[in-house]
């Protein structure tokens, strides 16, 4: 292995001769296995070696503490004469803290910061189970619900109140502060307190707060049609596909994940969930699987989409055990998330100049989905599409602008004529 990523006999000896040789190789085959470039893995073997050197490890050492490896980090990010005696960057100090962490858990030698126990954590974890066997909610939302359930109990605790004790009106007080300090729309906010309710009906049940909650909670007023999901018109997909063009490797990966949003309109979810096995290149189709409705749904593949998955594939992607086509682009390689897919298109859209609109992949969604109903596409075939359960998703879309609803009326008016 260190013949392969260095030249120089005398360093080749020397990282052979330090201490947990087996550890160290074993960990780095196991990086090149999943994909690290070389330059991951001379920095992962560099890591190795200097916190053996610091903190003066030897083969006989069993466990690791989290602070020593924070004592060897900043000791490495101290002024150097390769970085021209600055400090390491907080970006590097990360990095460094990050490589030498995976090592240890890989080794299993790591001993991990004491996790604090939740107060409520017995009872967020019933509730937990009870969405997931008995409401058959998807991962998605049980993640999203526990987590705005965390957020309000933290929150009563740090006022010093106990749940049982809470009343409505505490409750709506950390709701409208954390509304003024985080900015978030009316329909953040309605599903938040959708979500809150459920806990509270279900907490209710149980004996664990006071009765009546769930239904005292009060929600912004929302109309859902009182505005249109602003897409991107030609123009901005164009600058937003241009912010692709080279063969950068981030370029390469972004292309091919706009590619698919813009013309199948995925959610974010249901592109991480995307295999290499659901793309099926002798019949030109792709299967998507929904993990929010459990569905799975088939789209003719086109070659401009099937041309930008081919080049990230065969050029960018390092070869990896996860199955999943859009994978980080360092060593360890894992999987693209939702919320990496919606800052990816958020940085590209910001590139791009595009401002003024919702920004992720949702803009993407809303862009495909104007774009079929102004061809002349029904709203239940766009629902199809888009995977909707119901009509009244996609009708929000209808709403065309004036001019075109100008014309149609006007067209009947002569005919009737």
């Amino acid at each position: 292995m260190f013949e392969d990523l260095f030249t120089r006999v005398a360093t080749i000896s020397e990282y052979r001769s330090l201490p947990m040789l087996d550890e160290r190789l074993r960990y780095l085959s196991h990086c090149k296995n999943h994909g690290a470039p070389k330059y991951t893995l001379r920095a992962i073997a560099f890591n190795q070696r200097f916190l053996i050197d610091v903190l003066g490890w030897s083969d006989e050492t069993t466990q690791i503490d989290y602070s020593q490896v924070e004592v060897a980090a900043r000791e490495w990010a101290q002024p150097r004469s390769h970085r021209q005696y600055r400090h390491a960057a907080p970006r590097k100090f990360r990095d460094f803290m990050n490589r030498s962490l995976r090592w240890l858990r890989f080794m299993d030698r790591l001993t991990e910061l004491p996790t604090p126990a939740h107060r409520y954590q017995e009872q967020i974890g019933e509730f937990e189970a009870w969405m997931e066997h008995e409401c058959g909610y998807s991962q998605q939302t049980i993640a999203f619900t526990i987590r705005v359930t965390k957020h309000l109990v933290d929150a009563l605790e740090k006022r010093g109140i106990a749940l049982d004790s809470a009343n409505i009106e505490q409750i709506e007080q950390i709701l409208a502060n954390d509304q003024s300090v985080s900015q978030r729309s009316a329909v953040t906010t309605l599903g938040y307190v959708s979500r809150l309710r459920v806990f509270f009906r279900f907490a209710e049940q149980k004996g664990w707060c006071k009765a009546g909650i769930s239904k005292g909670l009060a929600a912004p007023r929302h109309y859902p049609r009182e505005t249109v999901p602003k897409g991107l018109d030609r123009k901005e997909i164009n600058d937003l596909l241009a912010t692709t063009e080279g063969d950068n490797p981030s370029k390469v990966r972004d292309r091919a994940i706009l590619m698919i949003l813009i013309t199948y309109g995925l959610r974010a979810g249901e592109l991480s969930a995307l295999k290499l096995d659901d793309i099926d290149w002798h019949n030109d189709t792709l299967r998507v699987f929904c993990p929010k409705t459990g569905a799975t749904q088939y789209f003719p593949l086109s070659a401009s989409v099937g041309e930008s998955i081919v080049q990230y594939v065969r050029y960018v992607r390092f070869p990896s055990p996860h199955r999943n086509v859009f994978l980080t682009l360092h060593s360890p390689c894992r999987p693209l998330d939702g919320k990496i897919l919606s800052a990816i298109v958020a940085r590209r859209m910001k590139e791009a100049g595009i401002s003024g609109r919702r920004n992720g992949t949702h803009a993407l969604r809303h862009t495909t989905a104007q774009h079929l109903l102004d061809n002349g596409f029904s709203m239940k075939a766009v629902g199809d599409y888009l995977g909707h359960r119901s009509i009244t998703t996609t009708s929000i879309y209808a709403k065309v602008d004036l001019k075109t609803l100008r014309e149609v009326v006007e067209t009947n008016l002569e005919v009737l004529q």
